[in-house]
């Protein structure tokens, strides 16, 4: 039972590494990732980033979940 829970945890752990690595890869391959010099216009760079890691999590999540419907 112990061994079925930690080999249950392993997967999780990365199955969250590979969603993060492909996020991650998504973002900044493709220049997503906003940077401000301007103090007055970081609070919208850190809100719009904000929007693109929510936004590419919720499309790598579903591709994993597709993924594994299917597969």
């Amino acid at each position: 039972m112990a061994d079925r829970v930690r080999e249950d945890g392993r997967q999780v752990v990365v199955l969250l590494l590979a969603m993060a690595g492909m996020t991650a890869c998504l973002i900044f391959d493709n220049s997503f990732w906003e940077s401000r010099r301007d103090r007055s216009l970081r609070e919208e760079a850190w809100l719009s980033n904000l929007s693109t890691v929510a936004t590419v999590v919720v499309g790598v999540r579903a591709m994993y979940a597709e993924e594994r419907r299917s597969g």
